[in-house]
């Protein structure tokens, strides 16, 4: 086992910037601070090159080019890696678990500089077991990837159930009734007077727009939330949360009738909203609340939202507006038909994730059990 100083394996270097206006539709790869951006006529780089996003909020990130690729500058390639003492892949991985939290500099622009990279030393196990440490972490890399494909297939398959069962109603069926909101909810509401509250450690949950994940899932995750007294809480009675109710962004450029979550977790019972969101209770006599909420977030349900947003000083949509929605209804017993199979496809994402988060801990335990001698 030795111990190497970084830049007496590699020579760190920041290659010429090609500005986006010179980037080509075909050529050779250009890879900036955080992966592939373009082609260009001229590559930097026969081989497989590691590299390290050298500026901006994901500084520090590790990349591996293809061969015959060009390096932008926002990047730090390793160049001339001596490939008789280390291995790339080993390199990657280590430096990967070891982290650059001590060389980064800059608060407002975050930045690695060459210099600071003189501070990094790197313990190198023989070559063999350089390979077989990097051979084992490629494959759980590879097992985890996989899944989270998986995974992402599968939270994209209720929006294509729910085309494939009702698209062409939408689309074709001029003759078919449709109802607003308005009468298939019992509850559509927002308090525009729930500001200025202080927060406090605990007591009732409030649920912000930040707290609507991408895939429409409501965080779980208690600990990502503001409090508020439930006594105040309780002076807001018409938006305290349920199950399976919906809650809609209603104001922001990039929010407004975009985030759109359904609440599926316990934890989240009588929370409470932000005035920046929607409470959307179904009327469960009229409408099954995951078909509202797929419909909500479907292609038509989209355009139906759009045209009644506001353009002022920020994107806006109101209540009133919302209950004007026209919504297809279909008999009770295809929308829990819907619903049944949807239930069944979030029961698999929920196996495959809390299997991920498994293979995910195998791979930091192997990577601290493999690197633990070096990092300490």
């Amino acid at each position: 086992m030795e111990q190497v100083k970084l830049i007496d394996i590699c020579l760190p270097k920041q290659w010429k910037t090609i500005p986006a206006s010179k980037l080509k539709e075909e050529g050779y790869l250009v890879y900036g601070a955080n992966g592939l951006i373009g082609y260009y006529d001229q590559y930097t780089h026969e081989g497989e090159t590691l590299m390290i996003t050298c500026r901006g909020a994901t500084c520090g990130t590790l990349n591996i080019s293809k061969p015959y690729s060009y390096i932008n500058g926002n990047a730090m390639a390793l160049d001339n890696l001596d490939i008789s003492r280390v291995n790339l892949k080993y390199l990657y991985y280590f430096l990967k678990a070891r982290g650059f939290n001590d060389v980064i500099s800059g608060s407002a622009q975050p930045q690695i500089t060459r210099t600071s990279l003189k501070n990094v030393s790197v313990l190198l196990p023989s070559l063999d077991e350089q390979e077989r440490i990097a051979d084992i972490l490629d494959k759980l890399d590879y097992i985890i990837n996989k899944r989270k494909e998986s995974i992402e297939k599968l939270d994209g398959l209720p929006k294509i159930l729910f085309r494939d069962m009702f698209g062409e109603t939408f689309s074709t069926c001029n003759s078919i009734e449709f109802y607003p909101l308005d009468e298939v909810c019992s509850e559509i509401y927002r308090y525009p007077t729930f500001y200025g509250l202080k927060y406090k450690a605990e007591g009732s949950a409030v649920i912000r727009i930040g707290n609507i994940l991408s895939n429409g899932i409501v965080d779980p995750d208690m600990s990502n939330y503001v409090y508020i007294d439930s006594d105040i809480s309780e002076k807001y009675p018409r938006t305290i949360i349920e199950y399976n109710d919906i809650v809609m962004a209603v104001r922001g450029d990039g929010s407004t009738a975009k985030r759109i979550g359904i609440i599926n977790s316990k934890n989240l019972i009588n929370a409470n909203i932000s005035p920046n969101l929607l409470r959307i209770k179904a009327n469960i006599e009229k409408v099954n609340p995951k078909y509202l909420f797929y419909f909500l977030t479907s292609d038509i349900g989209q355009k139906k939202l759009e045209s009644y947003i506001k353009r002022t000083a920020k994107k806006n949509i109101t209540a009133t507006d919302v209950k004007k929605i026209e919504l297809f209804v279909p008999s009770k017993e295809v929308q829990d038909k819907f619903e049944k199979i949807v239930s069944k496809i979030e029961y698999q994402t929920a196996l495959k994730k809390r299997q991920l988060i498994r293979m995910e801990e195998i791979n930091k335990a192997f990577i601290q059990e493999a690197f633990k001698r070096q990092l300490n």
